[in-house]
């Protein structure tokens, strides 16, 4: 483990698009779709500064945070790992998307780095990698966590199961029925 006074690198992989954006140095209009796309995950990457910032102010943890604009794209995540930097970051956060994140889960896999998928609530990202962390529970994981909450504060309580929509959700409804 790093020490709080040496720096910890972090890879912040986020599908910004800025050149389609025409960030890169075209004029262009707030309401252009095509801005709105990249400032989609802008609230992502204030949220993560913020917790980077208390993390290192209240704790004294020194991070470095390096920005990728990675989105669907295999090609853009191939490219990001020509950078010699990549090896030595202690953190990849993101892709967000299937096939970049694979790539990246791959070359975490082989460089024993940590890598974070703060989208996904698929569980087969995990197997077969122990360094892929998956922030978001798979639904199954909810209804069971769910189904125990209920058994725990309401063990005498009548559950109903509301669905609004007969065809919405009918496997998590069913799922649910069995848990409880």
């Amino acid at each position: 483990p790093k020490m709080l006074s040496q720096r910890f690198k972090v890879a912040l992989m986020l599908p910004l698009q800025l050149d389609k954006a025409g960030l890169s140095g075209a004029t262009f209009k707030p309401t252009d779709e095509n801005l709105q796309t990249a400032l989609r995950f802008l609230p992502f990457y204030k949220g993560f500064v913020l917790a980077a910032d208390s993390m290192s102010r209240v704790k004294g943890l020194n991070i470095e945070i390096k920005v990728y604009d990675v989105g669907q794209s295999a090609v853009a995540a191939e490219a990001i790992l020509n950078d010699p930097s990549m090896q030595q970051t202690d953190l990849i956060v993101g892709p967000f998307f299937n096939q970049p994140f694979k790539i990246m889960a791959d070359f975490a896999l082989k460089h024993e780095i940590m890598i974070v998928n703060p989208m996904s609530q698929r569980r087969e990202i995990l197997e077969n990698n122990p360094y892929v962390i998956k922030v978001k529970p798979d639904p199954s994981t909810q209804l069971e966590q769910l189904a125990a909450l209920i058994a725990n504060r309401y063990p005498t309580a009548k559950v109903f199961i509301y669905q609004s929509h007969r065809f919405k959700n009918v496997e998590e409804v069913k799922q649910l029925q069995e848990i409880l």
